[in-house]
């Protein structure tokens, strides 16, 4: 009974909402830059003529609206640690924790934020140099856990898998042609031209419609695309949607570059095998 009593009354001290944890004053629309340091990490993501970017790269918008809304639904609920070591296996410690500066057209705000709570919709987080942690409703925890790759746009292609209707493949060993004739898609290999299974082509124009990369290369690193394969896909009247270069990077990936972009991409073994097909593999 005393020890209830001891702790309704350090209770009592603790006020239902602490001072300092302005999550609602920031906003997409007056936050410039959000910048991430821990012993771990060190960047920033930059708004630039409304677009976010890190290292020069586009961030994924996805990535952007899922840190915004977290800002929306995060709230104190309660206190999770005041003592050192459990600051430390929280991750919100000043030495080890995560410190993400928010910086509004207003000030600065910073929290460090540390771990996902294991609901998987909570997470700590504390003021910079200060002892008290807390936990707060939302995904902040998971959004910052996060690689430095985690927040670019990895998409390369989107396009409406109705509008193409021819694509061009170029090997070093082997070039050849599919073309569709209303509902019916053809093979042009070295001017013999024969059905193609069209089951096999709505397989790959799946692929190729929605193509996403696995990494992005920085553009400081210049890739030769010199001598590699070619992918081109046309729509109607023969107008480029796009056109693709892949280049071997070792180890089953590729580099890829595609002409809607100007990013260099890096895919890896399973999208290289699903979009870099051979004739034989569409009879």
């Amino acid at each position: 009974l005393y020890g209830f009593m001891r702790w309704q009354q350090n209770r009592s001290f603790e006020p239902l909402k602490p001072k300092g944890f302005n999550f609602k004053k920031i906003t997409k629309k007056n936050t410039q830059k959000i910048s991430v340091k821990s012993t771990k990490t060190d960047y920033a993501l930059v708004k630039k003529n409304s677009k976010w970017q890190l290292n020069g790269i586009e961030v994924s918008s996805t990535e952007i609206d899922s840190l915004f809304d977290g800002l929306k639904d995060a709230s104190i609920s309660e206190l999770a640690a005041t003592k050192k070591s459990k600051l430390v296996s929280l991750e919100v410690d000043d030495e080890n924790g995560r410190l993400v500066t928010f910086h509004t057209k207003e000030k600065k705000i910073s929290f460090i934020i540390g771990k996902a709570g294991i609901d998987g919709n909570s997470f700590y987080v504390k003021l910079p140099k200060k002892s008290k942690a807390y936990v707060a409703s939302g995904n902040l925890g998971t959004v910052f856990a996060k690689e430095i790759d985690g927040w670019y746009d990895k998409e390369v292609l989107s396009l409406n898998q109705d509008d193409i209707e021819k694509i061009s493949f170029s090997y070093e060993d082997e070039s050849f042609e599919l073309s569709k004739k209303k509902a019916q898609w053809y093979l042009d290999e070295e001017g013999s031209k024969e059905k193609a299974d069209n089951d096999k082509v709505e397989t790959l124009l799946g692929s190729l419609s929605m193509l996403s990369a696995s990494n992005i290369v920085s553009p400081k690193k210049d890739i030769d695309f010199g001598g590699s394969e070619t992918i081109t896909v046309n729509g109607k009247k023969s107008k480029q949607l796009a056109k693709l270069n892949l280049k071997s990077k070792g180890k089953k990936e590729y580099y890829l570059k595609s002409s809607t972009k100007k990013l260099t991409y890096i895919i890896d073994e399973l999208t290289a095998k699903n979009i870099r097909k051979r004739a034989k593999d569409l009879k």
